[in-house]
């Protein structure tokens, strides 16, 4: 006999199974999008000669703040994205700029920002990631972005992250050095 613990438990595991299909499938959707591009909407990426901002936000929905949940940080994952940055675009500066100076006219265009947020949901198994990372400037908002979705253990939450980071801002490099070769 089947007990009513053993049915909800059972509908949990089947739960979290669709949750990760609906998570690829929504991933598998989102890349076709993004093929369709063309290296036009770019075109304001070749005016970038400098960035002046790196940020990164963490969101969980188990709490407010996820310090407590995994070993993911906005500070951490802020380091870490600025050390990939000088990896994939290495002829590129990076000099912080105070957000009361990003309308300066000598930063409205020239100057790139590269912010990225992170949410999670660790609460259950498996844990559940969504990156999303965009580069902008003053004039022109949200010239390129990518969201990738995944899940896996919550022990390894943020090495899982960083990887889609990773993948985030070497797919931007390309796209990056490609308009500004053609320009």
């Amino acid at each position: 006999m089947v007990s009513n613990v053993e049915k909800l438990l059972r509908i949990g595991n089947r739960l979290q199974s669709a949750m990760c299909v609906f998570c690829i499938c929504l991933q598998c959707a989102h890349s076709s999008y993004a093929a369709e591009n063309s290296m036009e909407d770019y075109k304001a990426l070749g005016q970038i000669s400098f960035f002046g901002s790196i940020y990164v936000s963490v969101y969980s929905s188990a709490s407010g703040d996820t310090e407590g949940d995994t070993d993911l940080s906005s500070e951490e994952l802020m380091q870490y994205v600025r050390l990939q940055f000088g990896r994939y675009f290495t002829d590129i500066p990076y000099r912080s700029v105070d957000a009361s100076r990003w309308s300066d006219p000598e930063n409205t265009s020239s100057m790139g920002r590269l912010s990225c947020r992170v949410w999670s949901n660790v609460k259950n198994a498996p844990a559940a990631f969504q990156v999303k990372c965009q580069i902008s400037t003053s004039d022109h908002l949200n010239i390129i972005d990518e969201t990738s979705l995944g899940y896996g253990p919550k022990e390894k939450a943020a090495a899982i992250v960083r990887e889609h980071i990773d993948r985030i801002l070497e797919g931007f490099s390309l796209i990056f050095y490609r308009v500004r070769n053609e320009s």
